[in-house]
């Protein structure tokens, strides 16, 4: 194989991954209750709503610029889920960033509240 058939090869096989990951996040309904919880803004605690404005405003747009995208799932007994969504989902490197970006931010934001950030669709 030339070295252009393998470039034109992986760039089609990412193109294809990433709208077969997209189709699959619009159509997978998250169907957990934790996440009716963070729905309305009238049932969210004020941890849930700080974590949310950290994601809103630094962690989102840096995804968003990727391609991908991150959902608030649940803040329990220090352990935050989150949903990858788009390029993020199924990315070799989104654990990396969940982990060493991610995690990291947010547990300096809120040491005492955040003990572990988790993936649900990894």
């Amino acid at each position: 194989i030339k070295k252009h058939e393998l470039t034109d090869w992986v760039d089609v096989t990412n193109q294809i991954r990433i709208f077969i990951q997209e189709e699959l996040n619009q159509k997978t309904p998250i169907t957990q209750s934790n996440l009716q919880q963070t729905k309305g803004k009238g049932n969210k605690t004020k941890l849930i709503q700080d974590i949310e404005q950290v994601l809103n405003t630094t962690i989102r747009p840096n995804i968003q610029m990727d391609g991908g995208d991150i959902e608030l799932v649940s803040c329990e007994k220090g352990i935050l889920k989150l949903f990858l969504k788009g390029a993020c989902s199924g990315c070799p490197s989104s654990q990396m960033t969940l982990k060493d970006g991610i995690e990291t931010l947010l547990k300096s934001k809120f040491p005492d509240k955040i003990k572990e950030v988790v993936a649900i669709n990894t």
